[in-house]
């Protein structure tokens, strides 16, 4: 059993970020607290690990809720972004969608069976938003079909991208009446992080895509009374995460920037993450 610390923000403000992709005002990152603490089985033997070779075509799987189906949208939301940046670099994906709106992540567990008859080289797991976690039982619960996800995709031969869900807009929420929101999101972050610990050492993660970076605001987010999926500029920042996460493994070009305005919520030091706050020093072109 492994108990994990109270989720806190250290911000290191670092100067300047040469291009950036901010168009939005300044943020300031938000308090998030939560008293969650897990519990996890043990997982099964891990399988080897694909060498890291250069690739320039790519099949995707993405599997999650309505966050993840903007795939599915007219634009494709973050995937059309992430084929923006895969284009100018030489690289062509095609997505395989397991992504149901509103769905848990025991929700999408049998689309993902059935998307997986593609044989994506890549599963990104994006889900967790609708899974409730306010006991200790239904985080266990959140954990059980989290790793059903993983595990299917892995023994389907595929790489896997975690990710660990961006937070919703406080105002919206206090103003539509879902104030608890945050703190589930954050419960849910904390239950998926634990899986990741476990998981690591096993090299059958391509990367690891932190969603929390990116501010729970306007500039991000859907406006009105929506205050969860992200907006134009989200999708892009989203895009650019997934790229950045992935570019190591895959051996793909460092040409593109980590976004200003975000910042890292996981300081521990036993873990391989980051935190850093970059400064935004103007709007791009």
């Amino acid at each position: 059993m492994k108990k994990l610390l109270l989720l806190s923000l250290l911000i290191l403000t670092l100067a300047g970020c040469g291009k950036d992709i901010h168009v939005g005002s300044e943020p300031s990152p938000p308090t998030i607290t939560t008293s969650y603490v897990g519990t996890n089985q043990q997982l099964v033997v891990p399988l080897p690990t694909p060498a890291k070779t250069p690739t320039t075509n790519l099949k995707v799987g993405v599997v999650g809720d309505s966050i993840a189906n903007s795939c599915a949208a007219a634009d494709r939301g973050m995937c059309g972004a992430l084929d923006e940046l895969f284009a100018a670099r030489g690289i062509h994906a095609t997505y395989f969608l397991a992504t149901i709106p509103s769905a848990s992540c025991g929700g999408v567990i049998n689309a993902e069976i059935s998307m997986l008859t593609n044989h994506p080289d890549l599963v990104i797991v994006m889900c967790g938003t609708n899974n409730p976690t306010g006991t200790a039982a239904e985080r266990d619960q959140l954990g059980w079909e989290w790793r059903t996800l993983v595990e299917n995709a892995r023994v389907a031969g595929a790489m896997i991208l975690p990710a660990l869900i961006q937070y919703s807009d406080p105002g919206i929420n206090a103003a539509v009446g879902r104030g608890w929101l945050v703190d589930g999101e954050a419960r849910a972050n904390d239950t998926i992080y634990a899986q990741w610990h476990y998981y690591d050492p096993s090299g059958w993660f391509a990367g690891h895509l932190d969603l929390q970076q990116i501010p729970g605001n306007r500039d991000y987010l859907a406006g009105g009374n929506d205050g969860i999926h992200p907006n134009h500029l989200g999708q892009q920042i989203y895009a650019v995460l997934i790229y950045r996460a992935l570019r190591m493994f895959y051996n793909w070009p460092d040409t593109v920037p980590q976004p200003c305005g975000m910042w890292g919520a996981r300081p521990d030091p036993n873990y391989q993450q980051y935190v850093i706050y970059l400064t935004c020093t103007g709007k791009s072109s």
